[in-house]
């Protein structure tokens, strides 16, 4: 495979990690393996293609919050300063 090609860009992508030019590559390292990039529709209008320089790991999104935090009810010291003017 040649490097700089998108297929060597998708293995960096899926495998993490910069490849050596000499390195041999397996589809069967790619599966199970995740990778992200832009795909564009061709001018024609017809299919679409991945857009070269766009490929890299995937980065999943930060998880959303399952429970909603507690707020904190105010203590005695902070009834104290409850009545000062600001």
């Amino acid at each position: 495979m040649k490097v700089g090609t998108k297929a060597w860009d998708i293995f960096e992508a899926c495998l993490n990690r910069r490849l050596a030019p000499d390195e041999e590559l397996d589809t069967e390292n790619l599966i199970g393996k995740r990778f992200e990039a832009m795909v564009v529709a061709k001018k024609t209008g017809k299919g679409n293609r991945t857009e070269h320089g766009t490929i890299g790991p995937h980065r999943p999104k930060s998880t959303q919050l399952k429970e909603v935090p507690k707020v904190e009810e105010p203590d005695a010291s902070d009834a104290e300063f409850k009545d000062i003017p600001f």
